[in-house]
């Protein structure tokens, strides 16, 4: 883990998305969750001692929990130590020198522009990992009276970590974070999806190429979404949403991948398309006659935020239109069924209402 090259050890320890390697991950998650007020963060010194059998059992493979730390700075060092023990600068060496010369550029405008398109140049992995940095110490930052990191803290530890000129590039990443956004897709709540991949901030990517693909294929096969594709292939599509790929199904022929993608996605969601506050609202709708429902079911979908109402409406007319040009071999109740928990009664209902409750065509 430790000297092995960034994307390897996040293939490696990253397994739901291969992004950032896990003693980054793990440590960063510590300190923002349990530290960020400590006085002290980053400047006070960690344990040699105890940074060697942490770097072991990373080193090991084992899963390691740095949930029984009681000292921060045993994490922060590992933090710095896994950063510079790095076999090549975290910005790459392919791009290391073209982001060196961005300091030099006296235009501002110019010069985030071109540290924004050098950022998008950066493997994936090297992306992620400097996005999560990055809001690492924008979050620091936001704690400062607490934790004392001021502005001299922060470019010392910067310094530290990176070498006074690329200390200098995180720090502009640090006061200007869109220039380095994350493209990870899978498990992100959906509004942050849909604002990543969608021109018009609303539809996540997943949801919507997949679905204009079946769509433009009439592949309304009896038993689509009941079937499953490749897992394989499943994963390594998701893996090519989350790395910002340009997502092309030319040479996929089993229509079963595509619904496999989109059941991945809505599964791996942290909510669901209709927000949690809102689940018992619908669940009370259930007792209300089939005449009423409609205009109370508008109602509530109407408090959704417009990413979740625009997702929810295209994948509902979506799966209307596989109901109803099935044959028969597909039904609201197995639909709901397929995606489980929740949707096991919201789909069901929404499909049933769907001519009612949005623009069918």
């Amino acid at each position: 883990m430790f000297g092995v090259p960034l994307s390897e050890a996040a293939s490696k320890s990253d397994k739901p998305n291969g992004a950032v390697p896990s003693v980054i991950y793990k440590a960063v998650q510590y300190i923002n969750q349990k530290a960020l007020k400590e006085e002290g963060l980053y400047r006070v010194p960690g344990s040699e001692e105890t940074y060697l059998k942490y770097k072991a059992r990373f080193d090991a493979g084992e899963d390691v929990s740095l949930e029984g730390e009681l000292l921060v700075e045993n994490v922060t060092l590992l933090v710095i130590k896994y950063l510079k023990a790095l076999p090549e600068s975290l910005f790459t060496n392919a791009l290391h020198d073209l982001f060196k010369k961005t300091i030099e550029i006296e235009n501002k405008e110019e010069q985030l522009k071109q540290i924004g398109v050098l950022c998008g140049r950066l493997p994936y992995a090297h992306r992620e990992t400097i996005h999560l940095l990055v809001d690492h110490f924008i979050k620091i930052i936001q704690n400062s009276q607490f934790n004392k990191m001021d502005g001299f803290n922060i470019t010392t530890t910067l310094n530290i970590i990176f070498g006074r000129t690329l200390a200098r590039i995180f720090e502009i990443l640090i006061s200007h974070p869109d220039l380095c956004p994350s493209s990870i897709l899978f498990g992100l709540p959906l509004v942050e999806a849909a604002a990543i991949s969608d021109p018009l901030k609303l539809i996540p990517s997943p949801m919507r190429l997949c679905i204009d693909e079946i769509e433009k294929r009439n592949a309304w096969e009896p038993d689509l979404y009941i079937a499953s594709g490749s897992w394989i292939m499943i994963n390594r599509f998701k893996d090519k949403f989350n790395r910002g790929d340009t997502i092309s199904f030319e040479d996929v022929y089993d229509i079963d991948i595509i619904t496999g993608i989109i059941k991945l996605y809505i599964f791996d969601l942290p909510e669901n398309l209709v927000t949690w506050k809102l689940k018992p609202e619908i669940q009370a709708l259930l007792e209300y006659p089939d005449g009423e429902r409609p205009a109370l079911i508008k109602a509530v979908l109407a408090k959704l935020p417009p990413p979740n109402y625009a997702s929810l409406e295209k994948f509902v007319v979506h799966l209307y239109k596989v109901v109803t040009r099935s044959n028969g071999g597909v039904t609201p109740l197995n639909v709901g069924s397929v995606f489980g928990g929740f949707n096991k009664i919201l789909l069901p209902l929404l499909i049933q209402h769907a001519p009612a409750l949005f623009n069918i065509n």
